[in-house]
């Protein structure tokens, strides 16, 4: 199922009459249609196809732009924005959190039991038995508790050093 997903998005396969995973090729013009457009002067465009023009049509509007902006700014009705001492400064919204979001989130990482990563990683490897997979460099065995495994591998991955690892020395 993973890897049809994996061909769906990468359009290697495509369902007939889905709109989400049509046949690229439904997204395209088909020849007779485009000798048809080619004949009538080219595609329509949105854009001007003469550059000197669309550049002194750009920059005309670039400074309309500017010029509304600077007179926000001086009136002082462009929010978080200002001139001080001939220098553009602008401030940090304060929060762009609703209000109240923060005690609910609160509340709701209150409800959330509290699990060590170390039991959690137990958890998957029950469901997955990825850990059968932890052997013995020698004698090729898996390991018989791979809890410490797992401690060292998430210190190793949180960079808490082994020296926190339960059971460690800091000299080991």
């Amino acid at each position: 199922m993973n890897e049809l997903n994996n061909t769906l998005h990468s359009v290697d396969v495509w369902v007939p009459g889905s709109r989400r995973y049509a046949n690229f090729e439904d997204y395209l013009l088909t020849r007779e249609r485009w000798k048809d457009i080619r004949n009538k002067g080219g595609p329509p465009v949105a854009t001007n196809p003469d550059l000197d023009e669309y550049l002194a049509q750009r920059s005309e509007q670039l400074y309309r732009e500017l010029t509304t902006v600077n007179r926000m700014i001086s009136r002082g009705k462009l929010q978080n924005a200002r001139i001080e001492e001939g220098e553009l400064k602008f401030s940090r919204d304060k929060t762009s959190i609703p209000k109240g979001m923060k005690e609910f989130t609160q509340k709701v990482y209150e409800q959330m039991p509290r699990a060590r990563l170390t039991d959690l990683l137990v958890e998957v490897a029950s469901w997955t038995g990825f850990t059968q997979h932890f052997t013995h460099l020698k004698t090729g065995e898996p390991a018989k508790d791979p809890e410490p495994i797992l401690d060292a591998i998430l210190a190793d991955g949180t960079n808490s050093g082994l020296s926190k690892v339960a059971g460690a020395s800091a000299d080991s």
